[in-house]
C-alpha cells in the first residue's frame, strides 16, 4: 500500500541506512546483523512502480558488530561502513575485496 518493496535476501536485523550508488544501479543497507549488504535494482521502464522495480542480492561484507552507517565514494566503485565494533571498512566492489581501520583508543 506504501509502494514497499521487498528485497531478495533482506537483513535479519533492522537496518540503521540504505544509500544509492551515484554511478550504478546499486544501493547498499547496513544492518545491525553485522553486515553491509549491496544489491542491484532494476532501472528499466517503469521501474519506480513498486510493482515492477525489481532487485537482488549481490554480496555482503562483515563487520564483528552492528554497522551503524555506509557511504559511497564519488565514483561509486567503493563504499565505506562504519560499525560499532570501532572499525571503518572500505569495499571495493569492483573485485569484492575489503580493508579497515579501527581505533582502540578507549581514553575519553
Amino acid at each position: 500500500p506504501n509502494k514497499d518493496h521487498m528485497v531478495d535476501q533482506p537483513p535479519n536485523d533492522a537496518i540503521s541506512m540504505l544509500r544509492f550508488n551515484p554511478s550504478l544501479d546499486v544501493f547498499a543497507v547496513s544492518s545491525w546483523n553485522n553486515c553491509i549488504s549491496c544489491y542491484q535494482y532494476d532501472t528499466g521502464m517503469n521501474a519506480m512502480d513498486s510493482q515492477q522495480l525489481k532487485s537482488r542480492f549481490v554480496a555482503s561484507q562483515k563487520h564483528d558488530r552492528g554497522v551503524l552507517c555506509c557511504c559511497w565514494d564519488h565514483t561509486g566503485s567503493r563504499l565505506f561502513s562504519g560499525g560499532c565494533d570501532n572499525t571503518v571498512r572500505i569495499w571495493n566492489i569492483q573485485n569484492n575485496m575489503s580493508s579497515s581501520s579501527s581505533n582502540n583508543n578507549n581514553n575519553k
